[in-house]
């Protein structure tokens, strides 16, 4: 009788260590901070690449957002606004920000709950980071060298978990595949101004949206102009 309870307090115990040994295998923890809760990190399956989930404390990002400037106020290294962002692997990057606005003022007075920001990395110094925060939650995008990183909400509610997820892979070459027949056997202009050096540039951009479009995303007149300043945060 003692040898059967003894074999079958072994055999539980093996089987606690290799449920533990297939959850670390598949999940493991990530960090956390003042903002962000690290609640799991996930390997892709048949991939070197992991995506990590993260709960995001409301107050203590708009208590940092409230301390950051308007962009060219002063240099961005001097920002006293200092964010974190959820990484792939589990761990956390310290960028500095800055407000960016994305709306043009007359337009960014109508809806203040609309707002974008600018970042630079700080543990990563060639991290830029372009990231809104509006009703539908919280929206990233970061770039670095051989890296290229998105932070969104799992669904369009805005309180609920965020993943962070690579999505390049630094060993893929990049060929556009578009051909401007108009410039086929003509001659490019030497002059023309091209989106470089230190002179910050402004464009005003007119988007229109369908009726399903905006059903889609919930209706209301939140909505799609959220959705829009996120397209047009993270692809700046």
């Amino acid at each position: 009788m003692k040898r059967r309870i003894v074999a079958w307090r072994s055999l539980h115990a093996a089987a606690l260590l290799l449920l533990t040994l297939v959850r670390g295998a598949g999940a493991a923890p990530a960090a956390s901070d003042a903002v962000w809760r690290g609640v799991e990190t996930t390997r892709i399956a048949g991939t070197k690449y992991s995506t990590a989930t993260y709960r995001l404390d409301k107050t203590a990002l708009e208590a940092v957002l409230a301390r950051a400037p308007k962009e060219g106020q002063a240099p961005l290294a001097q920002s006293p606004a200092v964010i974190t962002l959820p990484m792939p692997d589990g761990s956390l990057s310290r960028f500095r920000i800055e407000d960016s606005p994305v709306f043009e003022p007359a337009l960014a007075a109508q809806h203040p709950e609309i707002r974008s920001f600018r970042g630079q990395g700080i543990d990563d110094g060639t991290a830029t980071l372009r990231f809104d925060w509006t009703p539908q939650g919280f929206h990233a995008l970061l770039l670095a060298s051989g890296l290229s990183v998105t932070v969104h909400p799992q669904t369009s509610k805005g309180d609920a978990d965020y993943v962070s997820t690579q999505v390049t892979d630094a060993k893929t070459a990049f060929a556009c595949g578009v051909v401007d027949e108009g410039l086929l056997g003509g001659t490019l202009d030497e002059h023309a101004h091209v989106a470089t050096g230190d002179q910050l540039r402004t464009y005003r951009i007119a988007i229109s949206t369908t009726g399903e479009f905006t059903t889609d995303l919930g209706g209301g007149t939140v909505s799609t102009p959220s959705t829009s300043a996120s397209w047009r945060c993270t692809s700046t």
